[in-house]
């Protein structure tokens, strides 16, 4: 099929992506002490109700059983991404309120965490990531995208990462405003997160490819592109203009409540293709396109079966977090 013409804004590779860390190196840093011993966590205010209809008109009713996630911990990313796997960070980590925890309960909730280095940033664009440790819905295994907000203000001035679920219900996330949205941290913030009402859940199967693209929700389509695809095998010099199939999501979809995936299975593999990169693009009209393309495919006739995901989110606002600058780096900023 004949996709719209498009211009890159921004592509991400696979072998870029931000890398979760597991722990990291023990130095001693004067931590604070806290009077407060035992950990405390913050409730977050519901902020949108999130669906309440099936895409075929029936009630969704988990959209109130899914209770609010507790930010638990707040801690400054200290070392840029990559760290050795055998030494572990011990640095002073806070509750919402600001008070600090205990270098105890600090080292305690930073081994829970796997740590709170979690992404390499690019330190000439971004400010420093702040990282935060939630407690959510133990039915949800998803983790937590957060965006940073100023108070008092309803739009929010940039994305963060989700590092993924810690097992029990933990799962940590990090914020890291564009310089251009922020010169600098402030000493609170309010924070949005979309809060996942269900975990990724197969919608529809095909097992059988259609030549033309295959409308998966509202602003998502599917389809198998004949030179989309990049085999990475040579890092120096890779070989583009390939089979792979695409995800594609149009318009802004920065507020939507439901999220779409795919899963494409070739005959005799036990696992599906992963993902290859993904990149952001504007067509001809100035529509923005964002693309998902998986690794190169040989030919369309080796799908055995392609499955579309859906899942389903609100979105809360945590209120007056305290970020704590004074505990940042020197030289920071």
């Amino acid at each position: 099929m004949n996709a719209d013409p498009v211009y890159p804004i921004g592509t991400t590779w696979s072998a870029g992506l931000a890398v979760l860390v597991g722990t990291a190196a023990i130095i001693q840093l004067g931590m604070p002490q806290s009077s407060a011993e035992e950990p405390i966590s913050q409730r977050v205010a519901q902020s949108s109700p999130g669906p309440t209809q099936q895409e075929d008109g029936s009630d969704f009713s988990d959209s109130n059983t899914v209770r609010s996630p507790e930010l638990v911990a707040i801690g400054w990313q200290l070392v840029d991404g990559f760290v050795k796997e055998e030494e572990r960070l011990v640095q002073s980590i806070w509750r919402p309120d600001g008070t600090l925890y205990s270098r105890a309960e600090s080292e305690r909730l930073q081994k829970v965490a796997q740590g709170f280095q979690l992404v390499q940033w690019d330190k000439k664009a971004e400010l420093r990531p702040l990282v935060l440790l939630f407690q959510q819905d133990s039915k949800i295994i998803t983790g937590i995208a957060p965006r940073i907000c100023l108070p008092d203000r309803e739009e929010f001035l940039s994305a963060g990462a989700s590092g993924g679920d810690r097992g029990a219900g933990l799962t940590v996330s990090s914020l890291s405003p564009q310089r251009t949205d922020l010169s600098e941290w402030p000493d609170r913030i309010d924070i949005e997160i979309k809060v996942p009402l269900e975990n990724w859940a197969v919608i529809k199967t095909l097992n059988e490819i259609p030549d033309e693209h295959v409308d998966v929700g509202p602003g998502f389509r599917w389809y198998i592109s004949p030179d989309k695809g990049v085999n990475f095998a040579n890092r120096e010099s890779p070989v583009g203009g390939l089979t792979a199939a695409v995800l594609e999501k149009r318009g802004d979809q920065s507020k939507s409540l439901v999220n779409y995936d795919v899963r494409v299975w070739l005959k005799d593999e036990k696992q599906p293709v992963r993902r290859c990169y993904s990149t952001a693009t504007r067509n001809a009209q100035g529509v923005n396109i964002e693309i998902g393309v998986s690794m190169p495919i040989e030919d369309a006739s080796m799908i055995q079966k392609v499955e579309f995901l859906r899942q389903r989110y609100r979105f809360d606002r945590i209120k007056n977090v305290q970020t704590h600058p004074d505990l940042l780096p020197k030289g920071d900023q």
